[in-house]
């Protein structure tokens, strides 16, 4: 088990599990905002569904590239833990 994918706990009661790429959260509120990433990438990219989701995290920040077929969004994601605030910033838009 790889942890959370927000803050990296390996140990955790209860653990939230995404359909859209099968990442584990060990809260509730952290798989709540991880979903709403997902759904800011569907949104970006005029997509129904995400294939797959590479993300990369440095420091507080991610870089993280999503696919549908052949398509690509890459994007960088700022999470403030603190304030639970997510700044979603694409780098790419798949052309129309």
């Amino acid at each position: 088990m790889n942890g959370c994918e927000f803050c990296g706990k390996q140990d955790s009661d209860i653990w939230i599990k995404i359909q859209d790429n099968s990442r584990l959260f060990c809260s509730k509120d952290h798989g709540i905002k991880f979903q709403s990433i997902l759904n800011s990438i569907k949104f970006h990219a005029g997509w129904s569904t995400v294939d797959m989701l590479i993300s990369k995290k440095k420091s507080q920040r991610w870089n993280c590239k999503a696919f549908r077929g052949m398509a690509e969004l890459e994007f960088d994601l700022d999470f403030d833990s603190e304030n639970n605030i997510i700044t979603f910033e694409p780098i790419f838009k798949p052309e129309e």
